[in-house]
């Protein structure tokens, strides 16, 4: 037993291990087995030391390589650029995400919310669909609140005769609020020209008509 094997004197019995209940005798080191660690060590030392200088090889050889690569396919997709449009700019996605941090960082969580459709000047309705659908994004994917769906609110906004475009009067927003069941009612606007355009949003509280929240980005 184990207990047995704890209770061995190594002077008296030799050296013995105990693998799976059997015990073995381990002679001690001898020449020959000096001998075959120095072969083993020097094996694995060539190895490593080969493995090393070829590693360094290969990044001196891709330290070369990869920034022709990388500049070499900048300058295609530059080129491509040129030629292909870009539907939005990355300024338009930056101006959404800070919109989106600072009204929610005035509504309360768990808060049921209407975005009506954004407004925009007179055929220059290029970019509202676009705020419209990330901002909803943003909001859904928060986690944090419960977000009306916008054939719900067109439809209410339709039966009532509400306003369906240009810029909704905080009045009729309210309105549709209340007609929704909505908490908070979201209305935005592209104000300006091409060169000077802002994107402006108002948060207002259903209950109180009150304005929680606003928001005036340029893009």
């Amino acid at each position: 037993t184990y207990a047995d094997y704890k209770d061995w004197n190594p002077d008296e019995t030799g050296r013995y291990e105990l693998i799976y209940g059997v015990a073995y005798a381990m002679s001690g080191p001898n020449s020959y087995h000096q001998l075959i660690l120095g072969e083993l060590f020097s094996i694995e030392f060539f190895r490593r030391t080969f493995f090393m200088k070829h590693l360094r090889r290969q990044f001196q050889i891709w330290g070369t390589v990869l920034p022709v690569f990388f500049v070499t396919v900048s300058a295609c997709a530059s080129t491509s650029s040129a030629h292909a449009p870009v539907s939005q700019s990355p300024s338009l996605d930056v101006t959404i995400e800070k919109s989106f941090d600072l009204l929610s960082g005035r509504l309360n969580s768990g808060s049921r919310i209407a975005l009506l459709p954004i407004a925009a000047a007179a055929n220059d309705d290029t970019d509202t669909e676009y705020i419209y659908e990330n901002l909803t994004v943003l909001f859904i994917n928060s986690g944090k609140y419960d977000m009306l769906e916008r054939q719900k609110i067109e439809a209410v906004m339709t039966e009532q005769n509400f306003q369906m475009s240009g810029m909704v009067d905080d009045n009729t927003a309210v309105g549709v609020g209340h007609f929704l069941g909505a908490e908070i009612i979201i209305i935005g606007a592209i104000q300006g020209n091409t060169s000077t355009r802002r994107i402006v949003f108002r948060a207002l509280d259903v209950r109180t008509a009150k304005i929680v929240g606003m928001v005036s980005e340029r893009f």
